[in-house]
This record gives C-alpha cells, sequence and structure tokens, in this order.
C-alpha cells in the first residue's frame, strides 16, 4: 500500500505545495479506486490490478478522515478566534460608550464577523485594511447622497420624471445595501405615488 502511494504520489513535481500534493493524491486514489483506464501510476498502458484497486479504496477512505478532521480542526481554530476577536471589542466599544470616550476604530468591525454557528464557518463582509476601509467610507459617501436626493425628490412634486428618477435612485440603494455590511444598511424608501 505505501509503494501505491510512493508511485502515485510520486507523479507530481518536488517541493510541491502540501495541500495541492493532498489533493492530488486524493483525486489520484480515486481514479485508480473507480477503475478508471488512465489512473494508473504505473503507466497509461497497464491495467490497474484489484489490489491496486482495493488499496486505493483503503487509502482514500483515510485521506478524507484526515482531510475532514484537518478541517474540522481548523474550523473550529478559526471559530474560537472569531468568537474572541467579537467578544474583545464588543467589550472595548461598550467600555468607551460608557466612559463618553470615542468608539475605538478597528479592522476588521466585529459587527461584520459572520459566523454561522451550525457549521462553525466564519466569513467577514467588511473592510479588514485601511485601504478597503477608505474604499468602504468613499461608498458610504455615496449612498448617503443617493439617500439625500431620494428624500429631496420625494418632497417634490411628483412627476413623471421624478418617479422614474426615485425608481431608479431606490434600485441604486438596493445595489448598496447588497455591497455594503449588514451593520450599514439603510432602509430603502417606498416608490412615489
Amino acid at each position: 500500500m505505501a509503494e501505491l502511494v510512493e508511485r502515485v504520489g510520486g507523479m507530481m513535481t518536488k517541493g510541491a505545495n502540501p495541500v495541492e500534493y493532498r489533493e492530488y493524491v486524493h483525486l489520484k486514489l480515486y481514479d485508480i479506486a473507480i477503475g478508471k483506464e488512465d489512473a494508473n501510476p504505473i503507466g497509461k498502458r497497464a491495467k490497474v490490478s484489484t489490489a491496486d484497486r482495493l488499496a486505493a479504496i483503503k487509502l482514500l477512505g483515510e485521506y478524507e478522515r484526515e482531510s475532514a478532521r484537518i478541517l474540522s480542526e481548523g474550523r473550529q481554530q478559526q471559530f474560537n478566534a472569531a468568537m474572541d476577536y467579537k467578544e474583545r471589542w464588543t467589550a472595548k466599544f461598550h467600555a468607551a460608550e460608557k466612559a463618553g470616550r470615542p468608539v475605538p476604530t478597528c479592522l476588521p468591525h466585529p459587527d461584520d464577523m459572520i459566523v454561522h454557528m451550525p457549521s462553525g464557518r466564519v466569513s467577514i463582509v467588511g473592510p479588514c485594511t485601511p485601504a478597503e476601509q477608505i474604499e468602504l467610507e468613499e461608498r458610504v459617501a455615496n449612498r448617503d447622497e443617493i439617500v439625500a436626493s431620494l428624500k429631496a425628490l420625494s418632497e417634490g412634486e411628483p412627476t413623471s420624471a421624478n418617479k422614474r428618477l426615485v425608481n431608479k435612485l431606490r434600485k441604486v440603494l438596493r445595489g448598496y445595501n447588497e455591497i455594503l455590511p449588514p451593520r450599514l444598511a439603510v432602509e430603502v424608501p417606498p416608490p412615489l405615488r
């Protein structure tokens, strides 16, 4: 069995990324296990032996279990780090508000870290770098201009041109709500009547 892994693994170039190597070996073992014609590490013309296929099936199971364990550990570490980060910064925000000090800034904002509890997956929906923060502030400023324009148009006389413009601006505002972090979303006003 070790010989099969060596033969399969040896087909990939030396110095490869360990993750790519594992994926490559996994795919090759799968091909051998299902009896794919050109999967044999010895050569395309040689037939895949039953022993190689059985060994590949066993190794494939081991690889999949090991990969699942590594993924699970990584997700758990990511989940713990995200929860710790959110708790620390939320406490700092509350302490600053309670003391009357300005709220500290941090990247990413804790509310921009979305934790999916059932799977333990963590995603960041807001800026993580100062450059991304500047871009976000520009988008928020543009969005605020649209909100001000919508407010001014809704207070004026509802002409057909105004209605069309309001509908276009409402559509743009919905687009901003989709690309901005949820904490920065604003309510889209109703259409003019």
